[in-house]
């Protein structure tokens, strides 16, 4: 007797469960897929955003490695041209007193001094962009995170709220069984 009452009691408990899991997929079954859905967009988007960001970073890298290294043999063509001319200028005039000797050496230096400065701006200019760029692509991760984490704790948040529901339907229900 006491296993029939038993077998009845587990009976009316799994009917019980099953209806309370029928109750929690006919109220929150959509919003859950729904989340689920968008946090998964969310992903998707995360994951391409970052992909282009690195994609975008090498191709403003790339740029400008081309445009410093343009800038680079540029300077490097101008100061032979300005390094031949000049030598040339002091075969011609070795017959000349030290003095202009003494004048084109000075030019020469004051040359190669102008392009080692202009090679350091370009390479400061250079290394500033490459930390702007660094510190948009962390402004711009920490923001995605940032994302992610609120819709995490909305989801956490909505998740909660459906175990009291249910927690409150249980009780219910106990009590009209109760009753």
């Amino acid at each position: 007797m006491k296993t029939k009452e038993t077998a009845n009691k587990t009976k009316d408990a799994i009917q019980t469960t099953d209806s309370i899991e029928t109750v929690r997929e006919l109220l929150f079954g959509e919003q859950v897929r729904s989340i689920d859905k968008h946090i998964d967009t969310a992903t998707i988007n995360l994951d391409r955003k970052i992909v282009e960001l690195r994609e975008e970073l090498q191709v403003h890298l790339a740029a400008y490695e081309k445009a410093y290294q343009n800038a680079h043999h540029a300077l490097e063509r101008q100061s032979n041209n300005e390094n031949e001319s000049l030598k040339t200028a002091i075969a011609e005039l070795q017959s000349d007193q030290g003095s202009s000797t003494t004048k084109l050496n000075d030019r020469l230096d004051q040359l190669e001094h102008a392009l080692a400065e202009e090679a350091h701006g370009l390479r400061k200019s250079l290394e500033q962009r490459m930390d702007d760029l660094d510190t948009l692509q962390s402004h711009q991760n920490h923001q995605l995170t940032k994302t992610v984490n609120e819709l995490a704790a909305q989801v956490e948040k909505e998740k909660v709220s459906r175990d009291l529901l249910a927690d409150l339907f249980v009780d219910i229900a106990d009590k009209l069984r109760n009753a």
